[in-house]
């Protein structure tokens, strides 16, 4: 995964794997278009385990979603973006997060491997879990005193309805979640 060519990537986009829905890869590549088109080079990380049991187990997603959901291979997310325009050099793809502050240290580690050196990221999920992903990256920036700017955008669509009702179940988890980092330190 060692970069050594000269581009230079001004930005890097943060996913979630996230193996219930589309969207939030169909964002990424939104945003990735969006920063080129502005003349940014941008790099997409997707970031996360959470098809791990330990994982699941550990947000509590297993039991829920695996009842309303199909999951889909983080490989064929990335292919579909792969497929809707973007080079597969930009897309780089951290496996061993297991919880939201290994996604963000795991992610700058992964910046410094692939040499790239950015002011902007973009940190992209879904809605009920980004206050929790914006405070914990934003920790682990203060924590490793580096300098970015972090622009979250959350994705929220009300289909496929069975997405939606899991998600909703989600939300109450998501303070105690917020609760458990901060006495964790994490944010």
């Amino acid at each position: 995964m060692r970069r050594d060519s000269v581009k230079k990537y001004d930005s890097i986009i943060i996913v979630p794997d996230e193996g219930y829905s589309t969207n939030i890869y169909d964002k990424a590549v939104e945003i990735y278009k969006e920063l080129m088109a502005d003349k940014r080079v941008p790099v997409i990380l997707v970031s996360g385990a959470t098809r791990n049991p330990k994982a699941q187990k550990a947000y509590g997603l297993k039991k829920i979603l695996e009842r309303f959901l199909t999951i889909i291979p983080v490989q064929a997310q990335i292919e579909r973006m792969k497929m809707r325009g973007i080079p597969a050099e930009d897309i780089f793809y951290e496996s061993l997060s297991m919880h939201t502050r290994e996604n963000a240290m795991n992610s700058f580690k992964a910046m410094q491997v692939m040499n790239v050196c950015v002011k902007h990221i973009y940190l992209i999920g879904s809605l009920e879990g980004m206050l929790r992903r914006y405070l914990t990256f934003k920790k682990a920036t203060e924590d490793l005193k580096l300098n970015f700017s972090i622009k979250t955008v959350s994705v929220f669509n009300l289909f496929p309805i069975k997405l939606t009702i899991a998600r909703l179940l989600l939300v109450p988890g998501e303070f105690f979640r917020i609760w458990k980092y901060h006495k964790l330190g994490h944010i």
